[in-house]
């Protein structure tokens, strides 16, 4: 899953993060850093690349020598917060938030092993998801049950502290949340566990729970004719496309994609990635919003979406 998804229930794309970003004082009041983040275009990474060049600067973090990683890095903190406000307000967004969650729990049956990989550091997941659900966050471990920021718990008491790997890596028998990047709200002893930036695999690669989370990832993938649903997910991270690409050459790997751009535009995205096999995995394709596919007039009768059906199916 992708920023598409979350997208439906008040997150923002990449694209809306730098345009919030600019209005932020950590940005505006530092002429050099607001220059930056005006002039790098989506294109180009928008802000992710404005933070991989500033990582880049000799003494990055040292708000003294260089102020402007410490206060962008501030800022986007910020922005996920309002992310987190915006996601808390809009709620169900719309979608039917009973078929939703069945539908996802067909990723992990009742005594089966399932996972839901998401490159998403927010929490919407982890919130609209009913209380019996069986869905964990493997290897973390919270102070408060985060699926109750619908009822406005403070995002101040949603930190969760990781200083090591918390218990097994997938939780055998339960429906895995796997947060490939990290969270807004996840801390270790040297600061936020959010991916963001350049060489995203080399950082996460530097946090032992996320490097769990990558190989399984890849193990995932490589297990042999896997089918993965991908829903808003933007072909945009290299590290990410590399394992979906292998999987694909090496593994049957096959893909059903929902996004609200069209097929083609996706296919010529994914080509120019110099991930070309992965265009020709695709075996199934949703345009439409999430609030169509899972509509709030729909009932436990109606039938869902032939096209889901398939991917279950086979």
């Amino acid at each position: 899953m992708g920023a598409g998804y979350s997208r439906n229930f008040g997150g923002f794309l990449a694209r809306e993060i730098r345009y919030r970003l600019l209005s932020k004082p950590q940005v505006r009041n530092n002429p050099s850093l607001l220059k930056l983040v005006q002039m790098t275009s989506e294109k180009e990474g928008g802000f992710e690349l404005v933070l991989q060049y500033l990582q880049g600067l000799p003494n990055a973090t040292e708000p003294v020598v260089n102020p402007m990683y410490p206060l962008l890095d501030d800022a986007v903190y910020q922005v996920f917060m309002d992310m987190h406000d915006s996601e808390r307000r809009k709620k169900s967004g719309g979608v039917n938030l009973g078929r939703l969650n069945e539908f996802l729990t067909w990723f992990g049956p009742p005594n089966s092993t399932g996972y839901l990989f998401t490159l998403n550091q927010d929490l919407v997941l982890e919130a609209l998801t009913p209380q019996d659900s069986n869905l964990v966050v493997p290897g973390v471990v919270s102070p408060v049950n985060i699926r109750q920021m619908v009822d406005d718990v403070p995002a101040s008491t949603l930190t969760a502290i990781i200083e090591k790997i918390n218990g097994d890596v997938p939780v055998k028998g339960a429906l895995n949340l796997i947060k490939l990047h990290g969270a807004f709200n996840w801390r270790t002893a040297d600061g936020r566990l959010l991916i963001l930036g350049g060489d995203k695999e080399a950082a996460m690669r530097k946090s032992p729970l996320l490097t769990a989370y990558l190989d399984l990832f890849e193990a995932t993938l490589k297990a042999g004719d896997v089918r993965l649903f991908v829903i808003g997910y933007s072909f945009s991270d290299k590290h990410i496309n590399k394992v979906i690409n292998e999987a694909v050459k090496n593994h049957g790997l096959t893909l059903w994609i929902m996004d609200r751009k069209s097929l083609d535009e996706v296919r010529e995205y994914i080509y120019t990635q110099g991930i070309k096999e992965t265009c020709d995995a695709i075996h199934g394709y949703i345009d439409e919003f999430l609030s169509e596919i899972f509509s709030l007039a729909d009932t436990d009768a109606t039938p869902y979406d032939d096209r889901i059906k398939q991917f279950f199916e086979g």
